[in-house]
């Protein structure tokens, strides 16, 4: 019985000529294989073994591709979709760099120098900064900036790789209040940059008292 399932795409040759692989996740095999990675594909995937597989599967993993997180959706509504920590990572590192560079344009009159030479200051791991990049970020963090913000958004999220339960995930508020249940919704169906438009950004707090894991789309994260 399939109860967890991939779609991947591999690169068949060079010119960005697509294959799009589903397969078995726990038995470990190809389940089916079509040239392309659009929605036509995967729509003719379903259309073979939507229905059988429909009261069955559990969780769908794949990346963030939005034609496979579409065809999922509409095909599988009730699978949890599972998303991999790179991919999650990399719409936040883009959603912090929108945000970062939207405030140095509106600094450009007032303060040009003050956000210059900080994309990866606040795009770097901790662990990865110079001593110089740390001294400048220790002075921007007192700084009521939004970038600074954004980046504690992007930050706070490490611990949910170690996390093993939603109810864990989505129950504990660790900066100001936010439910950090929709904030990983918007992040894992692609929408970064929706979700750093949470109120945390424009210095209010949500409404706490939520029980956020009711509220996230979200299964494990691998």
């Amino acid at each position: 019985m399939v109860l967890y399932i991939g779609i991947d795409e591999l690169s068949r040759r060079k010119g960005h000529v697509y294959v799009t692989n589903v397969y078995d996740l726990k038995d470990k095999r190809l389940l089916w294989s079509g040239e392309g990675r659009g929605q036509d594909t995967l729509r003719a995937f379903f259309a073979e073994h939507g229905e059988a597989l429909k009261q069955r599967v559990k969780a769908v993993c794949c990346d963030m591709w939005q034609p496979y997180i579409d065809m999922t959706k509409e095909h599988l509504p009730e699978a949890v979709p599972v998303f991999d920590k790179f991919h999650i990572v990399q719409h936040l590192l883009k959603a912090v760099d929108e945000v970062r560079r939207e405030e140095a344009y509106e600094l450009k009159k007032t303060n040009p120098g003050l956000l210059k030479r900080t994309r990866f200051i606040w795009l770097k791991n901790p662990e990865n900064r110079t001593d110089k990049q740390r001294a400048r970020l220790g002075h921007l963090e007192k700084i009521n900036l939004r970038c600074n913000r954004a980046y504690l958004l992007k930050e706070a999220p490490r611990e949910f790789w170690d996390y093993k339960s939603k109810a864990r995930a989505g129950g504990e508020d660790d900066v100001q209040g936010v439910d950090w249940g929709h904030v990983f919704e918007e992040f894992s169906w692609g929408r970064a940059e929706a979700a750093l438009h949470h109120p945390l950004l424009q210095g209010t707090p949500h409404d706490q008292g939520q029980e956020a894991h009711e509220d996230m789309g979200l299964g494990p994260l691998v």
